[in-house]
C-alpha cells in the first residue's frame, strides 16, 4: 500500500522520515541530512572518533575531562571546576623589582637563613603573581633541587613566566646532622616561612590569595605542617609528595585552623613511611575539611586515554573527596616507593593553577 505523506497519509515531517526537511541539518538530524565533518557540532560523524574529536565522540562526562559538569563542583572536582580566588595584591605591587633568580637572606632567631627566589623574565610590578614555595628533602640543598628534574614544577610549560617561586634552604638538624626542617607550629622554620612571605610581599607584586607549598619527603613533611599550622587564608593549597606528619614528635598537635586544600601523593610500598602514617594525614585533613565519604576519581598525567572514570587502578587515578570546605585529593600510587610519581610536577602545577 502506497504512502506518499507518512503514516496514514500524514504530511508531518520528522527526523528519520528519510527527508532532510527545511528545519533539518546534519547537527539536528544526521539520519536524514548526512554527517557534518566539523568537530564539536555535537554529532559523532563517520570521520570522527575519540582521538580526533572528543567534543563529539567522547564518553560520558567525568572529573578531569576539562568541563565542569552539572554534578561537579570546585570541591569535588577542582581539576575541572576550580575557580580563581579573589586577587589580594601585596604591598609590593607598583614597586620596582627585578626578574630572574636571586639569593636572599633573613635572620631568624639570630641565624642568617638563605632562600632563592625566581620571578618571571616578563615580571610586571603591577601584575600580582601566585607564589609557590618548594621545600627540599633530607640533606638537600637549593642547588640540588634545581638540578633535579622530578620536582621541577617551575619547568612545566610556561610556569616560569606565570608564577614566582621560592626555594628555602634548611639547616642541619641538631646542629650538625643533615639539612632538614623544624616542623613544629612554633618552630624556627614556620617563623622562617612567615618572614620569607612577608619580605617578598612587601617588595614584590604577589597575589596573597594564591600562595602554595610543595615538597618531597622531608619537604613534603614541611608542606603538611604548613597545612596544619597556617590557615587557608595564608597558604591556599599544598602538594606534599611522599611525606607525612612529624615522625619525631609524638606531641605534634595541629591547632585546628581552617586548613588549605591538599593534593596528597604517596606510594603503596614506600620504605620510609608506613601506610598508617599516610592514612593519618588523609584522615586528619578529611575531618578538618569536613569532607564526606564520597569521592570522584580524577585522572593523573601518565594515564592518557587508558583511564576510565570508574577505574580504581591507583596508578591512573586519584580520589577527590566531596563536600570539603577546600578540595582534598588523595593519590596513592600502587607499587611506588619513596619518590614522586611520573607526571607529579605537571599535575601539581595544574592543581595550583586551578585556584
Amino acid at each position: 500500500m502506497g504512502n506518499d505523506g507518512g503514516c496514514g497519509g500524514s504530511s508531518t515531517q520528522y527526523c528519520g522520515d528519510g527527508i532532510c526537511n527545511g528545519s533539518g541539518s546534519a547537527a539536528s538530524c544526521s539520519l536524514d541530512c548526512g554527517v557534518d565533518p566539523d568537530c564539536s557540532v555535537g554529532v559523532g560523524d563517520d570521520e570522527e572518533d575519540e582521538s580526533d574529536c572528543a567534543a563529539d565522540c567522547d564518553a560520558a562526562p567525568f572529573c578531569g575531562d576539562g568541563t565542569c559538569d552539572p554534578d561537579e563542583t570546585g570541591a569535588s572536582c577542582p581539576a575541572d571546576c576550580g575557580s580563581p580566588s579573589e586577587v589580594r595584591p601585596s604591598a609590593g605591587c607598583g614597586l620596582v623589582g627585578g626578574s630572574g633568580r636571586q639569593d636572599l637572606t633573613v635572620t631568624i632567631r639570630g641565624v642568617q637563613r638563605t632562600y632563592r627566589v625566581q620571578f618571571p623574565a616578563n615580571y610586571d610590578p603591577n601584575e600580582p603573581l601566585p607564589l609557590i614555595f618548594y621545600f627540599h628533602w633530607t640533606g638537600g640543598t637549593i642547588d640540588e633541587v634545581l638540578s633535579t628534574d622530578g620536582p621541577a614544577i617551575w619547568e612545566v610549560g610556561n610556569a616560569s613566566n606565570q608564577a614566582a617561586f621560592v626555594w628555602p634552604q634548611g639547616l642541619p638538624e641538631d646542629g650538625g646532622g643533615q639539612t632538614g626542617w623544624d616542623l613544629a607550629c612554633d618552630g624556627e622554620d614556620m617563623e622562617f616561612f612567615d618572614a620569607m612571605l612577608s619580605k617578598l610581599a612587601d617588595s614584590r607584586c604577589l597575589d596573597l590569595s594564591r600562595v602554595f607549598s610543595a615538597g618531597f619527603s622531608f619537604g613534603a613533611d614541611m608542606s603538611v605542617s604548613l597545612a596544619c599550622c597556617r590557615d587557608a587564608s595564608v597558604v591556599r593549597a599544598v602538594a606534599p609528595a611522599s611525606g607525612a606528619f612529624d615522625q619525631n614528635n609524638t606531641e605534634f598537635v595541629c591547632p585546628g585552623l581552617s586548613p588549605p586544600s591538599m593534593r596528597y601523593s604517596y606510594g603503596s610500598v614506600d620504605p620510609i613511611y608506613t601506610p598508617s602514617e599516610f592514612n593519618d594525614v588523609i584522615t586528619f585533613f578529611h575531618s578538618q575539611l569536613g569532607c564526606s565519604a564520597d569521592y570522584d576519581w580524577i585522572s593523573v598525567s601518565p594515564c592518557g586515554e587508558t583511564w576510565t572514570e570508574d577505574s580504581s587502578t591507583a596508578t591512573c587515578s586519584c580520589k577527590s573527596y566531596r563536600d570539603c570546605s577546600q578540595p582534598l585529593i588523595d593519590c596513592e600510587f600502587a607499587n611506588m616507593g619513596h619518590t614522586t610519581a611520573v607526571g607529579w610536577r605537571e599535575d601539581t602545577w595544574d592543581y595550583f593553577m586551578s585556584f
